[in-house]
């Protein structure tokens, strides 16, 4: 009986070792995450849409050309206002071929009265993330 349980410990003890390390980086992430998208709220409430743009991912860049990419912030501080403050909805760390991606989804609250739910999405290049993709869905947005 004990040299049957002792063939089931090594396994069960590595499961939870790598549980614990995808936990580590899981928090890692969402501190990460956190940071960003303070950072794009600064850069948002600076006006500074170039700067975003110009530190994006490349497949950003390629896929969205910056006229457009600059009307969205435009859209957004004119309409919106600067963002205030942001709850995080949901956080995704997912590892794929073409890189490490951080996902964020956050209730952003505007100067203007107004809101709105924005997602983020990062991908890990050469050590840092650049931002992939952004999307916000607001009404206020839409009407205003």
């Amino acid at each position: 009986m004990a040299r049957r349980l002792h063939k089931w410990v090594a396994p069960v003890v590595l499961c939870a070792i790598l549980a614990l390390a995808g936990c580590k980086q899981i928090v890692n992430a969402r501190g990460d995450g956190e940071k960003l998208v303070a950072d794009m709220h600064t850069a948002m409430s600076r006006g500074d849409w170039k700067g975003i743009y110009a530190t994006a991912d490349p497949e950003l860049r390629a896929g969205t050309p910056e006229d457009k990419f600059g009307a969205l912030f435009t859209a957004i501080s004119k309409k919106l206002g600067d963002p205030v403050s942001f709850s995080s909805k949901g956080w995704n760390l997912d590892r794929a071929s073409d890189g490490t991606f951080l996902k964020a989804t956050c209730q952003t609250k505007f100067s203007n009265n107004a809101s709105g739910t924005e997602t983020f999405e990062w991908r890990k290049v050469d050590g840092k993330y650049l931002l992939f993709s952004y999307h916000i869905k607001s009404d206020e947005l839409m009407t205003r």
